[in-house]
């Protein structure tokens, strides 16, 4: 189990077994699994902070997309909200923003009334995921699977539908 990274700086986690939300971290895996917190199947699916905010970077040497399948996934209403930003110029301009429904445009944003279906591909290398819920949606949360693509051969990813 890690430790979280003071408030501000960046944690870099190349561990085995899934990347826990909380705070910033930094992913370099060409493929892995991110989730909101404990996950427990028998009482519903992924537990995470009421209030959490919670931040992935992926920062994949030599990946020119992303794979991005959501294996669990539950927010209620529009209560929370997990954003999906593309590029290093997104990655740059939203790391930092403390509400991200006041950022720039999103790659793909989904809620609890807009789950994701299917896997998205993201046509890039760099890629920041925020996840953002309000005290009212305690139970929210999710489970992530990633593979990465680099140049012409893929990581486990078909590449786009």
């Amino acid at each position: 189990e890690s430790t979280p990274a003071p408030e501000g700086e960046s944690e870099n986690e190349e561990a085995a077994g899934p990347k826990m939300c909380h705070g910033l971290v930094t992913l370099t895996a060409p493929q892995g699994q991110i989730e909101t917190g404990e996950f427990k199947p028998a009482a519903g699916g992924a537990r995470a902070v009421s209030g959490a905010d919670c931040r992935w970077v992926f920062d994949v040497p030599h990946a020119t997309a992303l794979s991005l399948t959501f294996d669990n996934f539950h927010l209620t209403g529009e209560h929370g909200h997990v954003f999906v930003y593309s590029g290093a110029d997104m990655v740059a301009k939203n790391l930092n923003v403390h509400h991200a429904l006041d950022a720039g445009s999103t790659f793909h944003t989904y809620t609890g009334l807009e789950p994701p279906r299917g896997t998205l591909y993201v046509p890039a290398g760099e890629v920041l995921i925020i996840f953002q819920c309000e005290a009212a949606d305690s139970g929210a949360g999710f489970r992530l699977s990633w593979t990465s693509e680099t140049g012409d051969t893929a990581s486990g990813s078909p590449g786009p539908p």
